[in-house]
């Protein structure tokens, strides 16, 4: 008899700059209100549907993550990841840039950026689908701190885009990683 395992774990992160209870709880759910990232479409402001916080100094706020799922049929590991936007927990501010938005987009972009590093870690494995759940939670863990940090380092070096010359460097770092790891796109 082919014994068939077949494992499905759903792993998402949202990336939330303030830590509200309810974006914690909505960690796991699939929202029919999320866009996958795609190489040729940009995010707009009808996008950002979320409720503005009252006490936010920011003009905009991006909620991107990354998603994973897998299934493994004996030693065959199918993935699904994927960058996502919420629209449902992104907000703007009616006075929002142009620039604010094309800052917003590179959020979106670094999403996508950490998604192909994930793709290329489980791609390098060896035999993923014999390894113990808690491995995989790891290397998920591991993508999801760094991709985390480095949007921190984005919004605090760009002063949330208002140094324009940082915010071009950014732009182009990010558009030349993406390139490097395009075998590991989607």
């Amino acid at each position: 008899m082919n014994l068939v395992l077949r494992v499905k774990l759903f792993l998402v992160t949202s990336l939330i700059w303030t830590a509200h209870p309810k974006e914690w709880n909505n960690l796991y759910k699939t929202s029919s209100n999320r866009i996958e990232w795609k190489e040729d479409q940009a995010l707009n402001w009808e996008n950002f549907k979320g409720k503005v916080p009252i006490e936010s100094s920011l003009v905009a706020e991006t909620n991107s993550g990354i998603h994973l799922s897998y299934t493994c049929t004996g030693e065959t590991m199918d993935w699904n990841i994927y960058a996502y936007f919420d629209q449902e927990l992104s907000w703007r501010k009616p006075h929002a840039t142009k620039a604010i938005l094309l800052h917003e987009n590179l959020h979106f972009d670094i999403s996508e950026l950490y998604a192909r590093k994930l793709r290329k870690r489980l791609h390098l494995l060896k035999h993923p689908c014999s390894m113990e759940k808690a491995e995989l939670q790891k290397i998920f863990n591991e993508v999801v701190a760094d991709h985390k940090q480095r949007q921190k380092k984005y919004d605090l070096e760009t002063k949330h885009s208002l140094d324009s010359i940082r915010q071009m460097q950014w732009n182009s770092w990010v558009e030349q990683e993406l390139s490097y790891l395009s075998k590991f796109k989607k």
